[in-house]
């Protein structure tokens, strides 16, 4: 064996001897895997259920909830609502409220009101976009070409058109 084999050999094993004391080379190199940690896992929300058979499951939809989440869903529903109250049903105290706010007085009316108002908005035109600033177009579109001829012949305009750049 020449000098610069041995030279080099010897670099190759001492590097790697010394090498294999870093815990990021033997990370990369897989001598050293990651432990995976107990407490970064998170619980579920919905206890897993038993069927009552196996032999009849669910059929599965895709897109569907899980049957876990429709569950917490109506909890947190009830929750929210109250337990048993419908749509369309109110308390004592809502019905209440409602009523002395006034609420069902001219229900009756309500269409024949609206039809009203939007009669009379528009009769006046459209104070919304007078309010705004935007002006309806009125009459024709005017032809830039034509109407630079007709104020030139009247000696409005210039006699040369003024090129844009």
């Amino acid at each position: 064996m020449t000098l610069s084999t041995r030279l080099v050999t010897i670099s190759l094993v001492s590097s790697c001897i010394l090498l294999h004391g870093c815990q990021s080379v033997k990370r990369t190199l897989g001598m050293e895997r990651d432990a995976p940690d107990e407490f970064a896992v998170e619980p579920c929300s919905q206890p897993l259920d038993m069927p009552p058979d196996f032999f009849v499951l669910p059929v599965p939809r895709p897109g569907a909830l899980p049957p876990q989440e429709i569950k917490a869903m109506q909890i947190k529903r009830d929750k929210l609502i109250g337990v048993g109250a419908t749509k369309g049903t109110s308390s004592p105290g809502q019905k209440a409220l409602l009523d002395l706010v006034g609420t069902e007085e001219g229900q009756g009316q309500v269409r024949s009101q609206i039809d009203e108002e939007s009669r009379i908005e528009s009769l006046n035109g459209n104070p919304l976009l007078k309010t705004l600033g935007i002006k309806q177009q009125k009459g024709d579109a005017v032809n830039p070409v034509e109407e630079a001829a007709s104020l030139q012949e009247k000696g409005i305009a210039r006699s040369s058109p003024v090129e844009a750049n």
